[in-house]
């Protein structure tokens, strides 16, 4: 329960910092700005944006984030639920299948391994 209210806490807070230290910011100006990125600008507010919730907000938090770029940048909802699905598709398989590689290239190689070591391998 404190970590749930710590996160709105938090997440209120860097809201509510910009909204009063800037006197003229408007979010309609802000999203015209976004929109008119070109595609490089894309990708890194399409990398650093959800970054930055998962940083704060563990788990898949993101993707509604995501999502929300996507169909802000005219994508319609469904090539951006796809691209969203397909990026966490790839991104969970990175993570389960590159230890197997690395545990199969050690074990192949017959690197010097020490017992706990070598039962982390073979359990990879």
């Amino acid at each position: 329960m404190f970590r749930i209210a710590f996160i709105v806490a938090a997440l209120g807070f860097s809201g509510w910092v910009p909204a009063t230290t800037f006197d003229g910011l408007e979010l309609d100006e802000i999203m015209r700005a976004v929109r008119s990125l070109d595609d490089a600008r894309h990708g890194i507010v399409a990398f650093l944006g959800p970054a930055s919730i998962t940083s704060v907000v563990p788990g898949p938090s993101d993707l509604p984030i995501r999502h929300r770029m996507l169909t802000s940048w005219g994508r319609t909802s469904g090539e951006a639920t796809l691209a969203v699905a397909a990026g966490g598709i790839f991104s969970v398989g990175i993570k389960l299948v590159l230890p197997i590689i690395a545990a199969i290239g050690l074990i192949v190689s017959d690197a010097p391994l020490g017992d706990t070591m070598q039962t982390v391998v073979t359990i990879v």
